[in-house]
């Protein structure tokens, strides 16, 4: 009996002595979760760098937009030169003179995106009821019409319902081809169609002497018997003799006196040279007008 509790006390200690070794061969096999295993973070770090390599060598590279400076090369903004008392608009620049909108094809559902800046005609902006242009449409302006007639196609299809109009091109000496019978007309869609064919319909004829389509534009009135308050005169320029040149805008002045004291002429000028210019800003200036020099 004895012996046999021996025997059995030996292999439960044998038993004990087997587990004890397992169990501390198991722990000495297994890695705390707090201590990290540095082979293991340096490859995985070598790993992710690898990776961010490789998607920016596939990914292209985008330069900046390049930004059109509106500055002249000099760092001052390209004006014309004027006497400081003469209400003048910059220079309108060809980066500027985008052809304008093919109006047939958007109508008047352009137009009202515009009503809120009021009517534009290269440049110059306006909230007047009653506008005239007057327009030259001379031998000179071959090469340039085209462009004329777009923004001028533009500037009417901008012109809200409760505004009148009225365009009048000179050519051949002092011929005129007008819009109308000598009557402003509301701007309705009809009637801005039927410019918009008038328009297109103009070409560059004979020499420049714009004085009878100023004195035709001065004479206009609506049903009311209501003159214009803008006149728009566009023109590259004369073709007078010096006397003519130097008495042309007190003549412009006389009329206006005689025939609409109240009206105001922003004056264009299409690369004009500097003795016509220089009657340009005369004339805006005697009337209360701007003038634009356009560039083209």
């Amino acid at each position: 009996m004895y012996r046999r509790k021996g025997a059995v006390a030996a292999w439960a200690w044998l038993i004990s002595l087997l587990l004890h070794v397992v169990v501390l061969g198991a722990f000495s096999t297994m890695r705390l979760t707090g201590r990290p295993d540095t082979r293991v973070s340096k490859s995985r770090a070598e790993a992710a760098r690898a990776q961010i390599r490789r998607i920016s060598e596939a990914l292209p590279v985008t330069p900046k937009p390049r930004i059109t400076h509106l500055l002249s090369a000099s760092g001052s903004q390209s004006v014309s030169k004027r006497p400081l008392d003469i209400p003048v608009r910059s220079r309108i620049a060809p980066a500027e003179s985008a052809e304008a909108i093919d109006v047939e094809a958007s109508g008047d559902a352009f137009a009202g995106a515009l009503w809120s800046r009021g009517v534009e005609f290269f440049g110059q902006f306006t909230d007047v009821r009653k506008i005239c242009y007057v327009v030259d449409c001379s031998g000179s302006m071959h090469g340039r019409i085209g462009l004329v007639k777009k923004r001028l196609k533009a500037s009417i299809a901008s012109l809200r319902p409760d505004q009148f109009f009225y365009v009048i091109f000179f050519l051949r000496g002092e011929s005129l081809l007008e819009s109308g019978d000598g009557v402003l007309v509301r701007a309705t869609p009809s009637a801005k169609s039927a410019a918009y064919d008038f328009v297109d319909q103009a070409m560059p004829a004979g020499t420049t002497n714009p004085l009878n389509a100023l004195r035709r534009a001065m004479e206009l009135r609506d049903d009311s018997g209501a003159g214009a308050g803008l006149i728009y005169f566009l023109t590259d320029g004369f073709d007078f003799e010096p006397d003519g040149s130097a008495t042309f805008a007190e003549q412009v002045s006389s009329l206006r006196a005689q025939l609409a004291g109240d009206v105001v002429i922003n004056t264009l000028g299409f690369w004009t040279q500097a003795g016509d210019e220089a009657i340009l800003r005369e004339i805006a200036r005697m009337t209360g007008g701007e003038f634009v020099d356009i560039e083209w």
